[in-house]
């Protein structure tokens, strides 16, 4: 992964424009990850409701964490 960049150098925008590819294609883990970084700023500008609507997709998908971000 990009974002744990533990082998290549750290790239956020990469990462954030990965994980909207495949939460496009409802991956789980991706549709999370990109609300985590809406939410934070991480590669892309900070914006609560874009983080709210990924997290809220990976909720319909079955993610419980995901569900629990979506409530507050």
């Amino acid at each position: 992964m990009y974002i744990l960049a533990q082998v290549v150098n750290k790239d956020n925008v990469k990462s954030a424009e990965y994980y909207k590819k495949r939460c496009d294609g409802n991956d789980t883990d991706s549709c999370v990850f990109l609300g985590a970084a809406y939410l934070e700023g991480v590669g892309v500008s900070k914006n609560k409701l874009k983080a709210k609507s990924f997290y809220k997709k990976a909720c319909t998908l079955g993610d419980v964490y995901a569900c629990q971000k979506v409530i507050p």
